[in-house]
């Protein structure tokens, strides 16, 4: 058998349905840290060819969704910063992910050795 290995779709939801508006999943996780790089959204939604409005749209579902800011806005060309919560969400969902992906991984394995 072929060497296999997994990678995780990791959602973060306060709803039972994860395809409801506002779960916090690798789309949000791209976008996010395309802003901290580039210090705004403008920038990372042009890398990602991703609309403006639809960036918005799904920054301000996750919001409220998880009941705290992501953005620091600033007005005029200043650019956009993650807010501390944001930060600690993007650390926790990289967490959760590695964790999963390991020990999946570990299943495979377990099933490719016998």
């Amino acid at each position: 058998m072929k060497n296999i290995s997994v990678s995780t779709k990791i959602i973060i939801s306060t709803y039972e349905d994860e395809n409801r508006p506002g779960s916090f999943g690798p789309g949000i996780v791209y976008l996010l840290n395309g802003i901290k790089e580039t210090g705004s959204m403008n920038q990372a939604t042009k890398e990602m060819n991703m609309a403006y409005s639809k960036a918005w749209r799904i920054i301000k579902e996750a919001e409220t969704m998880l009941g705290f800011k992501l953005l620091e806005r600033y007005t005029g060309s200043k650019g956009s910063t993650l807010t501390k919560e944001a930060e600690d969400i993007l650390e926790l969902y990289e967490e959760i992910k590695r964790e999963i992906d390991a020990a999946a991984n570990n299943v495979i394995k377990k099933y490719q050795s016998k």
